[in-house]
């Protein structure tokens, strides 16, 4: 009996040993995985365990939480979307996101992320959202993700960003939605980049420090049609009444700021309401009900009120040089017509004045020649002729 048991061990045993040998090793862990899992590791604070599941014993990180994949013509899963949101991870953004060069969504908002966008990430060249918003990030505006040619959505709102916007947001040629509200942006906005923005459909850039004027380039985003929001900045200046050019459907939020000068009612302006427009204390005209009062004329504005001086010929507009030879034509035909009242006034004077010297002499000669001792022919009343008929009677 033992005999047959130590025989049956001695068959067993290598063929066990044979079949360990030829079972294929464990898959390694994919690069995409990899990169996930540099992901976690730059978490340094994962209060809820979101990603207690990601690790290195389960090599397929399709099955871990928070990971979309779509599979490619080899077969092969990869990874296409990364959710990780509103789990308060605390930590940095980690260069290796930039090889999930097939991650077409990233969605990482409502964490507490410090740090900056790495430049890295605009290799991941399939990327067509990034929802980094409410974070703490730092640094400047990440412009290497206007190189991704297939960007269209980009929320970088209540973080802690600052400095200038670039003009590379120039190259951001596909981008739809672009959303930088409270940060701490500062300087002008760039005029340059907005004619290439053809695709963009919503402009968040409220709650900053932006300063300057808003620039009239902004009417040339034709593809608008959701918010245009500049509101809570430092912005100056008129309105430009280049925005009327602006879709119908388009909704303008210019609230507190420092604009001035009167509304213009130039294409769909007409149509926005005044709350558009509040909490601007230099700015008048309708919707508002502030009445404008004598302002200096505006170049930007579409209707500029008119120039009577000589000296604001060239701020009146394209109307100005009319009514200036219009007043120069009523001041002559009235200087002429003075003059000419006064040469008939002097010409009649003259007139009467003759007249009466003529009259004058004519009764002095006849008076030396007696004519008007009696004048008997003009009435029978003469002084000599009664006591002439008195002194006939006493006669008789």
């Amino acid at each position: 009996m033992r005999s047959m048991l130590h025989s049956s061990l001695g068959i067993l045993l290598p063929a066990l040993l044979l079949v360990l040998a030829t079972s294929p090793p464990a898959a390694p862990l994919s690069p995409d995985g990899v990169a996930l899992l540099a992901f976690k590791s730059a978490v340094t604070d994962d209060p809820t365990s979101a990603l207690s599941a990601w690790s290195a014993n389960d090599t397929d990180p399709c099955r871990w939480p928070g990971v979309a994949c779509v599979n490619t013509s080899s077969s092969e899963a990869r990874v296409a979307g990364v959710a990780v949101a509103g789990k308060n991870l605390s930590g940095h953004l980690p260069p290796e996101l930039g090889s999930l060069s097939l991650l077409r969504r990233l969605n990482l908002h409502g964490n507490r992320l410090s740090g900056a966008v790495p430049p890295a990430l605009s290799n991941a060249t399939s990327l067509r959202s990034v929802f980094l918003y409410d974070n703490n990030l730092t640094g400047a505006f990440p412009a290497s993700l206007c190189d991704l040619p297939r960007l269209q959505n980009l929320d970088l709102s209540k973080n802690a960003l600052a400095g200038p916007l670039p003009p590379a947001l120039g190259r951001c040629r596909q981008l739809q939605r672009l959303l930088l509200a409270n940060n701490g942006f500062s300087g002008r906005i760039p005029a340059a980049a907005l004619p290439h923005m053809e695709s963009l459909q919503l402009l968040d850039l409220s709650s900053n420090s932006l300063t300057g004027a808003i620039p009239p380039e902004l009417g040339k985003l034709q593809a608008l049609a959701g918010t245009l929001n500049v509101s809570r900045n430092r912005l100056s200046g008129a309105v430009p009444p280049e925005l009327g050019r602006l879709p119908a459907t388009v909704t303008l939020d210019l609230r507190f700021n420092n604009l001035s000068g009167e509304i213009p009612q130039s294409g769909s302006l007409a149509s926005q309401g005044p709350t558009a427009f509040l909490n601007n204390p230099g700015l008048c005209g309708f919707p508002l009900q502030v009445p404008c009062r004598a302002a200096p004329p505006s170049a930007s504005s579409s209707t500029p009120p008119p120039t009577t001086t000589g000296s604001g010929g060239s701020a009146g507009g394209p109307s100005q040089p009319m009514k200036t030879s219009l007043i120069v034509l009523i001041s002559v035909a009235d200087a002429a017509g003075v003059a000419l009242i006064g040469v008939i006034v002097v010409y009649i004077y003259w007139k009467l004045r003759d007249r009466r010297g003529d009259s004058d002499g004519d009764d002095e000669e006849e008076e030396g020649r007696g004519l008007f001792a009696c004048p008997c022919m003009r009435a029978n009343t003469c002084g000599d002729s009664s006591e002439g008929s008195d002194a006939g009677g006493d006669e008789k």
